[in-house]
């Protein structure tokens, strides 16, 4: 799954979010986030195992696993 042509900064971000809700806060409240810029594009070779198929979002600017 090669980057979209168009990509001129490929960067990782990692999000925490909280799944339920609890006393402080509401069911999908983002808890951490941090972003890594990435020196090189990134490529899958492999396909991916269909239990994480499931958890894969690709769109035009971004993936996402949840």
């Amino acid at each position: 799954m090669p980057l979209p042509a168009s990509a001129e900064q490929v960067w990782l971000t990692l999000e925490v979010i909280q799944p339920q809700a609890t006393a402080w806060s509401a069911a999908g409240h983002r808890v951490a986030w941090q972003q890594f810029p990435l020196a090189a594009p990134l490529v899958f070779t492999h396909r991916l195992p269909p239990v994480l198929r499931q958890h894969w979002n690709c769109s035009d600017n971004a993936w996402t696993v949840r």
